[in-house]
């Protein structure tokens, strides 16, 4: 029986080279070198009190803690709810956004309703979102911001 080399001697057990890295990749699509990131939005759900808008909770986890995205919201608004605030749900400290039992705080186990603001702090409402939207949006995950960034709602909102 003739052994391979030293690969063999080193690690019997491994039958891989361990000298040859290989990273784990990156989910999130990246719109350009510098680093912008593409979130889209999967579903949207309309209640008495918002608009909330879903995303995939294993790109939003691959995100760094801080980060420009370009958000893409491809369902509109209804007319009849243009005046509710819009949110994203997102997963709570690296949870799933499965759908579990409400809270006391009116949120489902599992995930966070994070209301969207424009670039002066006010909260985006339906009719800014009235048809598909692609808006910059900067997010940081520990304070809990979503801030869509030179983005100007129309003067009726």
């Amino acid at each position: 029986m003739r052994l391979l080399g030293k690969e063999v001697t080193m690690f019997p057990l491994y039958p891989f080279n361990p000298f040859i890295p290989i990273g784990q990749r990156n989910q999130i699509k990246l719109i350009d070198v510098g680093g912008i990131y593409e979130l889209k939005t999967n579903a949207q759900q309309v209640t008495d009190a918002s608009v909330d808008y879903g995303i995939n909770p294993c790109y939003y986890n691959a995100l760094p803690c801080e980060c420009i995205v370009l958000l893409k919201i491809h369902q509109g608004v209804a007319a009849a709810s243009a005046t509710l605030p819009v949110t994203i749900v997102t997963p709570n400290s690296g949870s799933t956004t499965i759908n579990g039992t409400a809270n006391t705080s009116g949120t489902t186990s599992g995930t966070t309703k994070v209301p969207v603001v424009d670039h002066v702090g006010k909260a985006v409402t339906g009719a800014s979102v009235s048809e598909t939207t692609e808006a910059l949006a900067y997010i940081n995950k520990k304070s809990g911001i979503i801030r869509l960034l030179g983005f100007q709602q129309p003067t009726g909102g």
